[in-house]
């Protein structure tokens, strides 16, 4: 891999270099922020000025990773807001999005490019006034279906030989209804709302104090508390951005455990999970040197140019792509697959 970025950058010409001598590049378009939540919450603004809640996985938007500045064709730039390495960058066009996407594959520099993609909740869950319940061995009463049967009661125990102390799960959601009795106690006042750009995650929908109280009713007699993290306002929409928000503002807050209850349609699901796996290595000072040859595999074209690296990285590992002709046997992560991968990523790296 090393041979091939440095012919990259020998073959490619400086692009910036060259757009910023032909005054194509007007960096007052460029909005730059120092602090994470102010540029958090200007690309919160920038989001609410476009089109979303639908499912379009292509729209005006594009996003860029680069830790070196970049001059780039503004002429048909409508906002840029730059923070964190990110520049989030709004076209005129979905086609000059499309155009852009292509143009920033080329810079050197560039870590990756990817559209702005949007994800949301069809159902808005409604309150349940009947609901069943099941007692557990150390006399707990639970509401959650199935918690008996995974004896949530023993994962308590044994959690409760291990720590004393407090654990933070941030949940990625709709928001959290602080008011509701059955959680009382277990919400922490530090959320936030990505959706609105305040400190009042309320919930509209239900999902979110749905997960909350799932993760309360079986973490009993454990000091578990919630960081609830609003990323879909009322209509239901929210996208990738908003939510890679949540979880740095998670990170930053301390969280133990970050827990998202989204899914997105099988067909624009791509080889990412590895993708995070390796992210976490490069987090933790892993070694991931390992790389692997990954153009023989048939769908070596569902991996996006950004996730190339970890894919390689993974394939070298034996982390994935352990069938002969596919990357991934099913066309995309099932649970199966995932659990696999993070088993023998734990066992790589002895976890």
């Amino acid at each position: 891999m090393a041979e091939e970025e440095n012919a990259k950058t020998e073959l490619v010409p400086d692009i910036s270099e060259q757009v910023a001598k032909e005054g194509l590049f007007d960096d007052k378009k460029v909005q730059t922020f120092d602090s994470f939540m102010e540029g958090a919450q200007a690309v919160s603004e920038m989001d609410k000025n476009k089109d979303k809640h639908t499912l379009n996985n292509v729209e005006n938007f594009v996003i860029i990773k680069t830790e070196k500045d970049i001059a780039f064709d503004t002429n048909k730039v409508v906002d840029a807001i730059r923070y964190d390495d990110i520049y989030y960058i709004q076209y005129e066009t979905i086609q000059d999005a499309k155009d852009a996407v292509e143009t920033f594959q080329s810079y050197p520099t560039v870590e990756y490019v990817t559209p702005w993609s949007t994800i949301e909740i069809i159902d808005e869950m409604k309150p349940v006034y009947s609901i069943s319940s099941s007692q557990d061995t150390n006399g707990y009463i639970h509401y959650s279906w199935g918690a008996i049967d995974m004896k949530v009661d023993v994962l308590s125990d044994y959690v409760a030989t291990c720590t004393n102390d407090s654990v933070t799960v941030a949940v990625i959601d709709t928001g959290v209804d602080a008011t509701h009795p059955y959680l009382s106690g277990r919400i922490l006042g530090n959320g936030y709302d990505f959706a609105d750009n305040d400190y009042t995650p309320n919930d509209l929908r239900g999902h979110g104090t749905h997960v909350a109280g799932t993760i309360v009713d079986c973490t009993q007699g454990l000091n578990v508390n919630i960081l609830p993290l609003k990323v879909f306002g009322s209509e239901g929409g929210a996208d990738d951005i908003t939510v890679a928000n949540a979880i740095q503002y998670a990170i930053n807050a301390g969280a133990d455990i970050i827990n998202l209850s989204l899914g997105r349609p099988k067909d624009n699901s791509l080889i990412l999970d590895d993708a995070i796996l390796y992210r976490f290595a490069q987090f933790k000072n892993f070694d991931v040197s390992a790389s692997a040859d990954i153009s023989g595999y048939t769908d070596v074209s569902r991996v996006d140019s950004y996730a190339r690296d970890a894919v390689e990285w993974a394939v070298g590992m034996q982390i994935m792509g352990q069938n002969t002709t596919n990357l991934n046997p099913a066309g995309y992560a099932n649970r199966a697959e995932i659990a696999t991968m993070i088993s023998r990523f734990a066992q790589t790296y002895n976890m």
